[in-house]
């Protein structure tokens, strides 16, 4: 079996690691690729924030179930994680269930994720919680 995501660090300074989703990924893609990528995690120093790129996959439509998966999004399944999590290219249909503020902010058990629509936002959004 294949995982349709790729993970690795977005930063040189392994603060922030980035999961990027390949063609026709399910949420079982997802949440293996998240429980692999601990044994990054192990080595950092942390705090380590969450990147979520749903915009590098191609599908014609999300994954059914993002109300409940969203509430695994950064989870800190490993105690370097932060609980902040952006997640980029969520088709906004999906999103609105969620209930999402402005800034795109839905409140996990472990923290918090923010939905943005270009991988730009999300620099911004990182750049704002001290990453370079």
């Amino acid at each position: 079996m294949r995982i349709q995501f790729d993970y690795g660090w977005h930063t040189d300074d392994q603060n922030v690691m980035r999961y990027s989703a390949r063609d026709n990924w399910t949420w079982k893609d997802y949440h293996a690729v998240v429980h692999v990528s601990q044994f990054a995690l192990g080595n950092a120093e942390g705090p380590v924030h969450v990147l979520i790129d749903f915009s590098t996959g191609q599908r014609e439509r999300c994954p059914g179930g993002l109300s409940v998966h969203a509430r695994t999004v950064g989870k800190r399944m490993v105690d370097v994680l932060s609980g902040k999590a952006v997640v980029v290219g969520g088709p906004p249909e999906t999103l609105a269930p969620l209930g999402l503020g402005e800034q795109g902010r839905f409140v996990t058990p472990d923290g918090e994720a923010y939905f943005v629509e270009t991988l730009a936002e999300a620099e911004t959004l990182l750049a704002s919680w001290g990453v370079e």
